[in-house]
């Protein structure tokens, strides 16, 4: 349970949206194509704080695993620049899917 308060608190400081699951979190955010740049700012350094939060936890952030998931409008995607849909992450370059596994199971 200590571990998914500490991981709330990152992401609540960076004021981003998330999800937690047993292995996986989903972090998400939304704005105008123009904000593009200040929300990939925030989620890069939301990663960080988690993957710097994971060490003092001798656990490791697997950026190989992860994956940016782009939604909007035809039109809007178009206005954001290839090379701005990307995320770096240390020497990890996050490109953009377009789909993601992504199971729910209702009990």
């Amino acid at each position: 349970m200590i571990y998914v308060e500490d991981v709330n608190d990152l992401f609540q400081r960076q004021g981003l949206h998330h999800h937690l699951f047993a292995y996986d979190v989903q972090g998400f955010s939304s704005g105008i194509p123009s904000n593009i740049p200040q929300i990939l700012t925030v989620v890069e350094e939301c990663i960080s704080d988690v993957s710097s939060w994971c060490a003092t936890k001798c656990l490791q952030l697997n950026a190989t695993k992860m994956e940016i998931l782009w939604f909007g409008s035809v039109a809007n995607l178009h206005k954001i620049s290839p090379e701005s849909k990307v995320i770096s992450i240390g020497q990890n370059v996050i490109e953009p899917v377009t789909v993601v596994l992504f199971v729910t199971l209702v009990c």
